[in-house]
């Protein structure tokens, strides 16, 4: 089971990571039947992913209460807009 977690995330790293395209459908779900053993490896690829993709720079997003009127921004998907 481990050596094909290990042939899936392998396949997942050169496809996204040199190859710079991205899972199909198939592939996806593929990885999220991965075993819980395979979680240290998949956290790992998801970090290098992002920084090959993204960088270090990380965003924090925040809810602010709209009854406090702190909130500058009005967007269609909150519930609180």
């Amino acid at each position: 089971v481990m050596a094909e977690a290990a042939a899936i995330l392998a396949t997942a790293r050169t496809q996204v990571l040199e190859e710079g395209v991205g899972l199909d459908e198939a592939q996806v779900l593929e990885v999220l039947r991965l075993p819980d053993e395979a979680l240290d490896d998949l956290l790992q690829l998801a970090h290098d992913v992002r920084m090959r993709w993204c960088g270090p720079e990380v965003e924090v997003e925040g809810i602010i209460s709209v009854k406090t009127g702190g909130c500058p921004e009005d967007c269609a998907y909150c519930p609180q807009a």
